[in-house]
C-alpha cells in the first residue's frame, strides 16, 4: 500500500503528472479506504490541475472534502478547489469556498492564502 502511494507521489514530484494521475487512480482503486486515501485525492487533484484538467481536479478535491471531512488536507483541498473553480471561470463558487475556508479553518496557512486570494477577486 505505502509503496503504491510513494510511487505515485514520486511521479508527481518529478513532474510526470500523467503518470502521477494514473498511479494515484490505481492506488485509490486498490486501497479506497487506506489511511493515505485523502492525501491521494489531494495529490491527484494537483496532478490534474498541473495538466490543466481543472474539471477532474475539482472532482478529486470535492471527493476528498466530502468523503474525508476530518482530513488534515481539507483546508488545502478547499483552497485548491477554489483555484480550480477560478480557472473554470466560476469565480462566485470560488469566492464562496474561500469564505467557507476562512471561517472553518481561520488559523490555517490555507486560510491565510485564501484571504489573499479573496482580495484579488473583489
Amino acid at each position: 500500500e505505502s509503496r503504491s502511494y510513494e510511487t505515485a507521489l514520486t511521479h508527481f514530484r518529478s513532474g510526470d503528472y500523467k503518470a502521477a494521475v494514473s498511479a494515484f487512480q490505481a492506488f485509490l482503486a486498490d486501497y479506497p479506504n487506506a489511511s493515505l486515501a485523502s492525501n491521494a485525492y489531494y495529490w491527484l487533484g494537483l496532478a490534474h490541475a498541473s495538466l490543466g484538467d481543472y474539471s477532474s481536479a475539482v472532482q478529486s478535491y470535492q471527493k476528498l472534502i466530502n468523503d474525508f471531512p476530518t482530513s488534515s488536507k481539507v483546508p488545502d483541498a478547499m483552497l485548491s478547489l477554489a483555484r480550480s473553480r477560478i480557472h473554470l471561470g466560476d469565480t462566485a463558487a470560488a469566492q464562496s469556498l474561500l469564505d467557507q475556508l476562512v471561517v472553518r479553518f481561520p488559523h490555517s496557512r490555507a486560510a491565510e492564502n485564501a484571504r489573499k486570494l479573496l482580495t484579488t477577486l473583489k
